[in-house]
């Protein structure tokens, strides 16, 4: 991931333009609706900064999104593994958008994974809907670590539009991976395959299928 600081010197296409203010403003049509209805649009999760303990904070939110690692190690699909998974942030009140097709081909695939918008009510997650689910959920994770940092991000595919917030592209990815692949969930599995038989290629597989 990469996070573009600097729109003037790496400008975003009219396309990606065009999907980011298609957020803004249904964002700004959810509020409306939630002040004509009175339903309560505060967020409730965590606020970190870049000393917080990653593993700490991912438990937490877990706990705090209700997050039930057995519903998810049942689930066969990845796709649906990724719906439950934007239920349980659309439950805390974090709008999630995924960008539009257009006859199947996407030019915003080629520009970013994701961006977010921190707001005290509402803020919201746009996913490139062509990514794989498993991306797309990385994403997901990646893009609520800058929420909970009270930062605005566009992460970017271009592996060569490197800035100095790399450190917080680092924490950020960090706290994706513990939040999607808790440590205790991990050691739980390991106890589980005979000392014998650990062969990497095992492990893998089974963290791949309880955690999509």
């Amino acid at each position: 991931f990469r996070s573009i600081k600097d729109h003037a010197e790496y400008p975003l296409s009219p396309e990606t333009l065009t999907e980011i203010r298609a957020c803004q403003s249904r964002r700004k049509n959810a509020l409306e609706l939630a002040d004509i209805l009175g339903e309560q649009v505060k967020i409730s999760f965590l606020t970190l900064t870049l000393q917080s303990d990653i593993e700490v904070a991912a438990h937490d939110t877990r706990s705090i999104f209700d997050i039930d690692q057995q519903i998810l190690v049942e689930m066969k699909d990845d796709k649906v593994a990724l719906e439950y998974w934007i239920k349980k942030f659309e439950e805390q009140n974090i709008i999630v958008f995924r960008s539009h097709t257009l006859n199947g081909w996407n030019p915003s695939f080629r520009e970013i994974r994701g961006t977010s918008n921190f707001e005290e009510e509402y803020p919201w997650i746009l996913l490139n809907s062509q990514e794989h689910p498993r991306g797309q959920l990385f994403t997901l994770g990646h893009e609520l670590a800058h929420l909970m940092l009270h930062s605005n991000s566009i992460c970017s595919l271009d592996e060569d539009k490197t800035n100095s917030h790399s450190h917080i592209e680092r924490f950020c990815n960090q706290f994706s991976a513990a939040l999607l692949l808790p440590k205790e969930e991990i050691a739980n599995i390991l106890k589980t395959i005979p000392s014998s038989n650990k062969e990497v290629d095992l492990i893998i597989n089974r963290i791949r299928k309880d955690f999509h």
